[in-house]
C-alpha cells in the first residue's frame, strides 16, 4: 500500500457558485393559496401552488431537492462511490451520512416576469402561471378547470453551496472530488439538470452561471485544525454521453399566433387590447403544455387512422408516450424561441353565438405576433413500438405542421416546419 493510515485525515472542500434558471421553475412548498376575481361578470376561483420560500419571503432551493437531483444525475455506475457521497439508507432503517453536505440556496437575482401574474407584494420575484387542466382520456382541456403555480422566471439566480468533507486518504478524497465535478458537469448549459414541476415540458432547467464553480480547499494544521484556503474557479464541461434529442424540428408561424395571458385585465382608458400574449420579458411565450396537448390530439387522430387502415397502434403506446393522471409519460419536450416578429393588433367583430350574426358595436382587439421556435422531442426508455409511433407523429408534423394557441380555426397559430433534423 502506497498510502498508510497516517495519510487518513479529515479533509474538506467547499464548492460554490450561482445557479441560473434557463426556464421557469416551480418548487412547491406544499401550500396553496385560493384567489377569487371577477372575469366576464363571473366569479372565478383559482388555487395557486406556492413556491418554497426562505425567511423574508425570498424564493429558495431546498437542500434536499438539490441533493436528490445530483444523486439522480450521478451515472458513474459505482454504487460504493455514490453511497459515500450521498449517504445510504439500509433495509433496517439504519444508514450512514454522505460526504456531500448541501445548503439551501436563496434567490439572489429575480428572473424575467411572466405575464401579468406577478405576485402581490413580491413584484420582480415570482409570477403565477395559470393553465387549464387536461382530460387524461381525451388529451384536451377540461372546461372551467384551472390550476396555477407560482414560478420564478428565466434568468433567476440562486446561491449554490456544497461541502465535501470526510476522513480519507489524499487519493480517495481526490476520487470523490472528481466524481462530484463530473456530476456538476450536468449543470452546464449543454447539460440536463432539471428540477421541480413539469420538467418534461422544459421547466426547471438549471445551469451553473458561466459553467463555472469555485473550489475552496481547507488545509489541516499540525494541531488537526482546518484552515480555509484560497478559492479557484473551475470551468465545467458536460459529461460524455449527455442526452441529445431523439427528434428536433424548427417551426415558423408567418401568421399571428396567441397564447393568451389569463391575468390580463383590460384598461379601457389606455385602449388596451382585449387579449394579449403571455410574455416573459418582452417575448411572447410558446407554452410547451399547449404544444404537448396539440401533439396528443394529433397522435389520437393518427392512431384512429391506423386502426381504420387495419394496422392498429400497439396497446399501451399512447400511455407510454403521454401518460395519464396516475402515470407520467415518457415523452419530454424542450422549446427554444429563435425569433419573434413585432406585435400586431387585429380587430374583429364579436359574433352572437346563437344567431351567428355580428353583434352591433361589438368590436374587440387581439394583440398577436409571428414566431419561430425549435422543438425537441426527448424519450426516456420506451418500447420500440412507442419510438416507431413517435417517428410517425414527427413525420406528420413535418408534413402538416401544428396549429397552436388561440383561434386556430380562424388562421391564427399556423406553424409549419422550416427545417427538421432526425
Amino acid at each position: 500500500m502506497s498510502e498508510g493510515l497516517s495519510d487518513i485525515r479529515l479533509r474538506r472542500l467547499d464548492l460554490s457558485g450561482r445557479l441560473v434558471c434557463l426556464s421557469p421553475l416551480h418548487l412547491g412548498s406544499g401550500q396553496v393559496e385560493t384567489t377569487t376575481r371577477q372575469r366576464d361578470g363571473e366569479e372565478e376561483k383559482s388555487e395557486i401552488g406556492l413556491f418554497a420560500m426562505a425567511d423574508g419571503g425570498v424564493p429558495w432551493l431546498p437542500p434536499t431537492a438539490l441533493k436528490g437531483l445530483m444523486r439522480r444525475l450521478d451515472r458513474g455506475g459505482d454504487k460504493v462511490m455514490t453511497d459515500s457521497l450521498f449517504g445510504q439508507i439500509k433495509e433496517d432503517d439504519s444508514g450512514r451520512m454522505g460526504a456531500l453536505l448541501f445548503r439551501g440556496g436563496r434567490m439572489l437575482k429575480a428572473g424575467q416576469a411572466i405575464g401579468k401574474g406577478s405576485r402581490k407584494g413580491k413584484e420582480g420575484q415570482s409570477s403565477v402561471l395559470t393553465r387549464t387542466a387536461i382530460d387524461a382520456g381525451r388529451g384536451i382541456s377540461e372546461r372551467n378547470k384551472l390550476f396555477s403555480r407560482e414560478v420564478v422566471g428565466e434568468g433567476a439566480e440562486f446561491e449554490f453551496r456544497l461541502r465535501l468533507e470526510c476522513r480519507a486518504s489524499a487519493s480517495a478524497f481526490e476520487a470523490r472530488v472528481a466524481r462530484t465535478l463530473e456530476i456538476l458537469g450536468h449543470f452546464t448549459r449543454a447539460g440536463e439538470a432539471c428540477l421541480g414541476a413539469d420538467t418534461k415540458l422544459g421547466f426547471g432547467r438549471l445551469a451553473l452561471k458561466d459553467d463555472r464553480v469555485t473550489l475552496t480547499p481547507w488545509t489541516t494544521e499540525p494541531t488537526g485544525a482546518l484552515v480555509e484556503g484560497k478559492g479557484t474557479v473551475r470551468s465545467l464541461t458536460a459529461p460524455a454521453g449527455a442526452v441529445t434529442p431523439d427528434f428536433s424540428l424548427t417551426l415558423r408561424c408567418d401568421f399571428p399566433f396567441l397564447i393568451a395571458d389569463s391575468h390580463h385585465e383590460r384598461d379601457k382608458d389606455k385602449k388596451e387590447p382585449h387579449l394579449i400574449p403571455l410574455r416573459q420579458g418582452t417575448k411572447a411565450v410558446i407554452s410547451a403544455s399547449s404544444v404537448l396537448g396539440v401533439l396528443r390530439s394529433r397522435a389520437v387522430w393518427l392512431a384512429e387512422l391506423a386502426k381504420m387502415r387495419g394496422a392498429p397502434v400497439a396497446e399501451g403506446v399512447m400511455l407510454e408516450l403521454f401518460g395519464s393522471e396516475k402515470r407520467k409519460g415518457r415523452l419530454s419536450l424542450r422549446l427554444s424561441e429563435d425569433a419573434h416578429g413585432a406585435p400586431d393588433r387585429v380587430t374583429s367583430v364579436k359574433i352572437d353565438r346563437f344567431t351567428g350574426a355580428p353583434i352591433e358595436q361589438g368590436l374587440f382587439e387581439i394583440e398577436a405576433e409571428t414566431a419561430t421556435f425549435r422543438l425537441e422531442f426527448r424519450l426516456a426508455e420506451v418500447s420500440d413500438a412507442a419510438r416507431d409511433f413517435l417517428r410517425v407523429l414527427v413525420e406528420d408534423v413535418r408534413a402538416n405542421g401544428l396549429d397552436i394557441g388561440h383561434a386556430t380555426t380562424r388562421g391564427y397559430g399556423w406553424f409549419r416546419v422550416q427545417e427538421g433534423v432526425k
